[in-house]
């Protein structure tokens, strides 16, 4: 077989199951089910729409409210930080609790917004002036100048959002799974698919753009899914590290009473009452923080971050529809695309599996700072692409995926979400491939370019600056 075919190739599974011993999980009482695939007469609408309502007629001043939910990721919600997904676990567990003690339902879950089925659109039941159409309530965010509107309508969704419409495609997704390392599995998920769609909704200055997003019924649901991503990487039998927080104070559960909590205790998957409808998880999982035992299945498995070059960022800032080119001279990339890893493939498994496909290219932007003023501010990136215009979307070849930022200085109770620096992560390697089978690759010296685009309501002032653009084969 050729190198073009090596690249070509898709990716396959491993028959070579692995198991571990480990101690016995919760028992799962509840399952979140992809709302996408509901029928309108699904119990969950109704039910749903009746906590929302309950939450609004308690008084502000209560903490199971509405707005006092809201407000606990104003106050305390980590972004950019590895405490992000457990922190989230926890907020969505609590305000499960505080529903189902509402409605008198205790086995009442929150249902997961599946960004990749039926081109990303919420069903019907979000918008038409119902208790689960954001408009409906009017909320009033002028504490971080948002107003109750969504870009989002039942026949414009994800998809259809000319720039970034393909990072929620199935295929990506399911790549973005077989990440085996936990900081770049979080930092592309974060920066860029959960991101990107506060970025989308609440592209007319909805809540969905800001701290106070949960103030948006779609809200909790959207942060399901990204729940359930996480938990199907872990399901995988990917290793988690420990993240060593603990929430004091944040949090009330159903009856409204404060609890505290530690992240790494929700961290677990056998640790949680409750499952996803995409999960079949195996008779026994794999321990927490322990690799498995078997030292050669370990080896296979350890995936090595090999960098294969870095370019420098220009000095001047990245402004929103103009194109900002960074040259990386890159050693060995060709090699890098035809060779093999192995990963853990997050599929329906009775039993954890290895699957096997080609490298992985990621560009990691080193030490990006946005400004106050880039909230909601989408980076489209794109690899040796010789005619990059602003009007270039998603559809192009050379179009590799987008980041996001969201909630940039947008609270004045929080400095931490600030225009300090941090690194975002995109998956080039598809149009490198397709570069590489069609003879248009010069491996010497990869071409990667930022084309940013604003919202509707989004500044004009926006920008950013980066260090540099490292290129990394995992």
């Amino acid at each position: 077989m050729d190198r073009r075919s090596v690249l070509l190739s898709g990716a396959a599974v491993l028959a070579a199951p692995f198991i571990q011993t480990s101690p016995a999980r919760a028992q799962v009482t509840r399952i979140r089910r992809d709302v996408t695939s509901l029928s309108t007469s699904d119990p969950f609408f109704t039910q749903y729409a009746e906590a929302v309502k309950a939450m609004h007629d308690l008084p502000q001043s209560d903490p199971r409210s509405w707005f006092s939910q809201a407000m606990i990721h104003l106050d305390h919600c980590p972004h950019r930080s590895q405490g992000f997904a457990p922190w989230h676990r926890v907020y969505l567990l609590n305000f499960e609790a505080i529903c189902a003690d509402l409605i008198g339902n205790p086995d009442f879950a929150l249902p997961y917004w599946n960004w990749a089925n039926n081109s990303g659109r919420l069903p019907g039941a979000f918008f038409g002036g119902t208790n689960l159409d954001v408009g409906f309530w009017g909320d009033d965010g002028s504490q971080v100048g948002t107003s109750a509107t969504s870009a989002l309508t039942p026949t414009f969704g994800l998809h259809d959002h000319p720039a970034v419409g393909s990072i929620f495609f199935q295929r990506q997704i399911d790549l973005l799974k077989t990440q085996t390392d936990f900081t770049l599995f979080w930092r592309q998920l974060e920066g860029n698919q959960h991101n990107t769609v506060h970025g989308v909704v609440g592209a007319t200055g909805g809540h969905m753009g800001s701290l106070l997003s949960p103030l948006d019924p779609c809200f909790w649901l959207h942060h399901c899914n990204v729940d359930r991503i996480w938990a199907e990487w872990q399901a995988a039998g990917n290793v988690q590290p420990a993240i060593g927080e603990n929430y004091v104070g944040q949090f009330v559960d159903g009856a409204g009473n404060s609890a505290d909590f530690s992240a790494d205790q929700y961290v677990p998957l056998a640790n949680l009452d409750y499952s996803y409808d995409s999960i079949q998880l195996p008779d026994i999982l794999s321990p927490f923080l322990n690799e498995p035992t078997d030292e050669a299945l370990n080896n296979l498995l350890r995936q090595e971050i090999r960098p294969i070059g870095v370019g420098e960022a220009p000095a001047e800032a990245v402004l929103p529809n103009v194109e900002t080119s960074v040259e990386v001279r890159s050693a060995g990339i060709l090699d890098e695309l035809f060779e093999q890893r192995f990963f853990r493939p997050a599929e329906i498994f009775s039993t954890q599996r290895v699957g096997v496909g080609q490298r992985r290219i990621l560009a990691r932007f080193r030490d990006v700072r946005p400004t106050s003023a880039a909230n909601g501010m989408i980076a489209k990136v794109f690899v040796n692409c010789p005619y990059l215009s602003p009007v270039i979307d998603y559809t192009d070849r050379n179009y590799a995926g987008a980041f996001a930022f969201f909630a940039v200085g947008g609270s004045a109770h929080l400095g931490h979400h600030g225009g300090e620096g941090s690194d975002f992560v995109v998956d080039i390697t598809e149009p490198l491939r397709d570069q590489a089978a069609n003879g248009r690759l010069d491996p010497s010296a990869i071409e990667v370019q930022l084309m940013p685009a604003i919202s509707e309501t989004g500044s004009p002032e926006a920008s950013f600056t980066f260090n540099s653009v490292e290129l990394l084969s995992t």
